[in-house]
């Protein structure tokens, strides 16, 4: 009887079998997105569990697009610009994005806008035929103006106060995006994870034995420009600027990004690179300081340590690499 015991106390206290974890493998995915190309990157330890988040990160994107796209007749923001003037029940989606606009606005005394809309609209036309109409600008104009846009934080409603309103979240939804389908799949347990949208990154934790995601930052599609190469997880980057959509009308160069106080495209030629906790607030920030340019944009981001950013200006057939006093030590930290 003594015997048995001692066998089944050995037993007992016999060490478990160490049971190793499957290494984890890289999987990517590339699909269309916004007008563009998505890639989501992940590192997981089955291609079941892979493919399975990465399916529903990009459904939850696309679910997202037809709420925040102005592309979409029949997205919520396209919606809510159809009541102007009126008030009326927003989603959390809409809201997330539509009163951090507004705070980007505020801090930008305007040059961020989402109100734009109509001057959009009117672009796109214009860009097709290559002839500027200022009479339409002008009579654009009226509509546009970030104040004219209430948000009502206890009711969650939003109210368009001016006639033939038009929402345009070109130059934030994107980033929003993709931070969804960062946070996606983090939910589905994959923490080391990437999602690339046009160059607007959400940056999840770095790759298994690396310091963070290696990529370059082109800031200027010039020959002779600049590129940067970083190593960042945990945050979320945006490049703006004219380097593909532009059009030239009458010898005169204009961006796709619009001067929401003049109504028409920025004339200089610039790339603005920021670097931010989120997909989103970076990609804000890079719409608003391709129309501040680098002196007034960075002056307003200094409010905000936790970005940083990099600007080239093409000035008389030269590049010009302007960055945040910050850059360094904050692409160090991250």
């Amino acid at each position: 009887m003594l015997r048995s015991i001692l066998i089944l106390a050995s037993l007992l206290c016999a060490p478990l079998p160490i049971v190793q974890a499957a290494p984890l493998q890289r999987y990517e995915s590339v699909r269309p997105l916004m007008g563009t190309v998505a890639k989501v990157i992940v590192y997981a330890d089955s291609p079941t569990a892979a493919h399975q988040a990465i399916d529903a990160s990009f459904a939850e994107m696309n679910r997202q697009i037809a709420i925040l796209s102005d592309y979409e007749s029949t997205s919520e923001v396209s919606r809510l610009g159809q009541i102007s003037p009126g008030k009326t029940d927003i989603g959390p989606e809409l809201w997330d994005v539509l009163s951090y606009s507004e705070k980007i606005s505020q801090a930008t005394c305007g040059a961020f806008d989402v109100t734009i809309g109509p001057l959009t609209k009117a672009w796109r036309r214009m860009r097709r035929r290559r002839q500027i109409d200022p009479q339409e600008i002008a009579d654009h104009l009226p509509a546009v103006g970030y104040a004219k846009l209430k948000l009502d934080p206890a009711s969650h409603t939003a109210e368009l106060t001016t006639a033939n309103m038009r929402l345009d979240l070109g130059g934030v939804a994107k980033g929003y995006i993709i931070d969804a389908g960062l946070k996606t799949l983090r939910d589905h347990g994959l923490k080391h994870a990437l999602v690339d949208a046009g160059g607007d990154m959400a940056l999840g934790a770095a790759p298994p034995q690396s310091a963070g995601w290696k990529i370059s930052v082109a800031q200027s599609k010039q020959p002779g420009a600049e590129v940067m190469i970083v190593e960042l997880a945990n945050c979320g980057v945006a490049t703006s600027g004219d380097a593909y959509q532009f059009v030239e009308i009458n010898g005169a160069r204009y961006s796709h990004i619009l001067n929401p106080h003049t109504g028409y495209g920025v004339t200089t030629s610039r790339t603005v690179t920021v670097f931010a906790p989120t997909a989103m607030q970076a990609d804000a920030w890079a719409s608003a300081i391709s129309v501040l340019g680098p002196q007034q944009g960075f002056a307003a981001l200094a409010q905000h340590p936790n970005h940083a950013a990099a600007v080239t200006t093409l000035e008389q057939d030269k590049l010009v690499v302007e960055k945040s006093k910050n850059l360094d030590n904050w692409l160090t930290a991250h």
